[in-house]
């Protein structure tokens, strides 16, 4: 699949870079799904699944046999028996061809026109195309078929041999190296150390796997169930460990850290400089023949390796894991040896006490031994000495110290009390401020509400709240001021400031006949 947009090249060099970063990338995700088949996923979620997978493994089979494109009969022929027993019998041609299109739709296989085959603008059988299959479903069956053999034998890697080929390939690295002359540069050398260098960095992957996974065995069985034969399994494991893995690793260790070290020098350098320049021109000269990976820096690479197997490196924090781990392993078997032999000194003593009980006449009574039989595993703390008979001393009474009686601390000030002033109420307040309102606008009694004085806006809230407090409650609260106010049927209206409030006509008056200065 090639890379469509042309910034992503940058940002997936950044991805796959050997050093180890600080943080994630921010778009890794998008990344790893973007040259993805999403397809992938549907098929093995299909209901159809297994008559899918049979044809593709069909040209998986097909390939390894030097046959890259089948023919759609050979095809046919070839997974008809698998398909009519997966499906009871009923399988046909049909059906073939509809799971042949389904799969060509997902992009995991592609045809083309055999045209020998044709015979005319009108032949439409499909025994004109050849199929392939794709690169990424031929890499989904093979993940599938190594997921098969781990369930068959699961597949273990001696550590020690990855290192013995490790501190080999290392000085046969270093021999290949001396041997790139800079003035006449051999293509071969220039490629095989490339290709050495590339191959540690894999075997050291394998390593760190490798450690890892014993680990996880070692912690899973010091936290799960375990039987006798997985138990006596690990204990050999365990014995050959302690005595020779480790001591072989750190020998191992200490003849290639050297070898590393030389790698790294300056000397050698510009010889990889010179082998990274020789591969780049065969790329550019041969694209269309070579389909390698990016060469790997060398500088980089090789630090990686040198941080890996230092002393207090990586490499010495998985044995230190390990170690660890299997002390773990030692404590729970050495736990669970010393519970069963207390269970067996228990068994020993109930088989020595029933003899005794037997060797008794028959009118015997074994209560004592009952109460000790089924008394609870629990420490009784009561010091004093009780039986049924006898009862136990009473507890010594206790001395009380008398304290005085203090006063309580008052960490809240106390709240501020208000004046001695009258109280007025708000409506109170409301009706003073309606009377005083009242006597600006209007100036002789009785009047109409609407004949007044009116300046601003708010006047029109006013008599809203004037009308109010005479017309609810039967004018009760206008009464506290002297006033009373009668409706008149006459429509009539107010307007401020292009504004209009219209309404049924109000007469004021007081009601003592008092005038508004007495008041």
């Amino acid at each position: 699949m090639k890379i469509s947009p042309m910034n992503d090249a940058e940002k997936i060099q950044t991805l796959l870079q050997h050093n180890t970063p600080q943080q994630l990338q921010e778009d890794a995700g998008g990344l790893l799904l973007r040259y993805q088949n999403p397809n992938m996923g549907q098929l093995v979620a299909s209901e159809r699944a297994a008559f899918y997978l049979n044809i593709l493994y069909s040209l998986l089979l097909f390939r390894r046999s030097h046959e890259l494109e089948p023919l759609n009969e050979d095809i046919f022929s070839f997974v008809l028996s698998a398909q009519q027993n997966e499906a009871d019998g009923s399988y046909d041609a049909t059906l073939f061809n509809q799971d042949m299109r389904q799969l060509e739709q997902w992009d995991l296989i592609s045809k083309r026109i055999e045209r020998e085959r044709l015979r005319g603008y009108k032949d439409s059988r499909r025994q004109k195309f050849r199929f392939r299959i794709s690169p990424q479903a031929l890499s989904f069956l093979q993940w599938v078929e190594d997921q098969l053999r781990e369930v068959l034998e699961p597949e273990r890697t001696d550590t020690r041999n990855l290192l013995e080929e490790v501190a080999g390939g290392v000085r046969e690295l270093l021999r290949t190296l001396n041997q790139v002359q800079k003035t006449n540069p051999d293509l071969e050398k220039a490629r095989s150390a490339t290709y050495r260098l590339a191959r540690l960095g894999r075997l050291t992957i394998e390593i760190n796997q490798s450690l890892a996974d014993f680990n996880a065995q070692l912690t899973a069985f010091t936290l799960e169930r375990y039987e006798i034969d997985t138990a006596r399994a690990l204990i050999r494991e365990l014995e050959h460990f302690l005595e020779s893995y480790i001591n072989r690793i750190q020998i191992l260790r200490k003849e290639i850290i050297p070898e590393f070290e030389k790698l790294a020098s300056p000397r050698l350098s510009p010889r990889w400089e010179l082998c990274r320049t020789v591969l780049e021109e065969e790329a550019r000269n041969a694209s269309m023949l070579l389909s390698t990976r990016s060469i790997p820096a060398a500088k980089q690479e090789i630090e990686r390796l040198i941080r890996f197997y230092e002393v207090g490196g990586q490499l010495d924090h998985l044995c230190a894991r390990v170690r660890s781990s299997a002390l773990g392993v030692w404590r729970k078997l050495s736990t669970h040896l010393r519970e069963l032999e207390r269970k067996s000194h228990r068994m020993e003593d109930l088989k020595d006490r029933i003899s005794e009980m037997a060797t008794c006449s028959a009118d015997a009574t074994f209560s004592e031994f009952i109460t000790e039989l089924i008394a609870p595993a629990r420490m009784m703390a009561d010091m004093h000495y009780w039986d049924a008979a006898e009862k136990a001393d009473p507890p010594q009474p206790r001395l009380e110290q008398h304290t005085t009686k203090q006063t309580p601390i008052r960490y809240l000030t106390p709240k501020p009390k208000g004046d001695s002033a009258e109280v007025r109420s708000l409506n109170d307040e409301k009706l003073d401020r309606l009377r005083e309102w009242l006597e600006k606008t209007h100036t002789n009694w009785p009047a109409a509400l609407s004949q007044g004085t009116f300046t601003d806006f708010t006047d029109h809230a006013a008599v809203i709240e004037f009308a109010r407090y005479g017309l609810l409650g039967s004018g009760r609260n206008l009464a506290k001021r002297n006033l009373k106010m009668e409706p008149t049927s006459i429509e009539t209206d107010i307007e401020i400031d292009e504004r209009i409030l219209r309404f049924k006509e109000l007469i004021i008056s007081l009601t003592n006949r008092e005038t508004p200065d007495e008041y």
